[in-house]
């Protein structure tokens, strides 16, 4: 039986909103082939068995199992034991921590809200002590996108705007549908609702400090989007964190 090995250290990934509590890190899944045995990933802390049980591609299970090695790594970093606590969903399949064993001292002690990603061969675990609940979203910056995409992620103004630079330039309309694209996921991600908030619903293309309305509560959200080269890759990235909920 193959037995899942982390393809090599966690680097860090800086996130430019300037807050000393939000912590990211990144690794590459590590090569196989779509034929491939599919590894044992249960030992991974923070991975459940029964789940990893059901994966049924190689692909799967190296993008799980590498995900949850870096946001155990983070863990360790702040000072959490990442053998006491396990990840859950809510009903959007947003992940959160939870003890695994409820302690007067667990009480005590509140866990970090968590976003996980992977693209591009590579996964990103982020983790937030008081800052609130957060988003990120990563993909490779040459990611190729169809102008038919548009209806589906746009609000009115972002699609005058992709539209227009589709007329003029396919190359910078692919890399700026991208930017809006990961900056969405990451607000979809922050609010906890996946694709049940409707990305045409909100607009993201002009400024950072954003305004969602949903299930009849707002979200007040500071975005940010940047590249960075992982793996010898360059990547497009989007960071969404809610200040505020009213």
């Amino acid at each position: 039986m193959l037995i899942w090995e982390p393809s090599g250290v966690v680097s860090p990934i800086s996130i430019p909103c300037n807050d000393n509590n939000i912590h990211s890190g990144w690794i590459s899944v590590g090569d196989f082939e779509h034929n491939s045995e599919i590894p044992d990933i249960s030992g991974v802390p923070l991975v459940d068995p029964s789940e990893a049980s059901t994966f049924a591609t190689p692909k799967r299970a190296y993008e799980h199992a590498a995900a949850r090695h870096v946001l155990a790594t983070l863990l360790h970093d702040i000072g959490f034991e990442a053998d006491k606590i396990a990840v859950s969903r809510n009903q959007y399949r947003k992940p959160n921590l939870v003890w695994k064993d409820i302690t007067s001292s667990s009480l005590n002690q509140k866990l970090p809200e968590i976003s996980l990603c992977h693209s591009g061969g590579i996964a990103i675990a982020t983790v937030s002590v008081d800052a609130g609940p957060i988003g990120l979203d990563a993909e490779p910056l040459e990611s190729m996108r169809s102008r038919n995409i548009l209806s589906m992620m746009s609000s009115a103004d972002e699609m005058q705007h992709l539209n227009d630079l589709w007329d003029v330039d396919e190359a910078v309309a692919i890399q700026e549908t991208n930017r809006i694209w990961v900056i969405k996921e990451s607000v979809q991600k922050a609010c906890g609702f996946g694709m049940h908030l409707p990305p045409q619903s909100f607009a993201v293309h002009e400024h950072e400090d954003i305004t969602v309305n949903h299930s009849g509560q707002t979200y007040h959200i500071q975005t940010n989007h940047w590249v960075e080269t992982l793996d010898d890759i360059p990547f497009q990235l989007g960071f969404s964190k809610v200040l505020g909920i009213s």
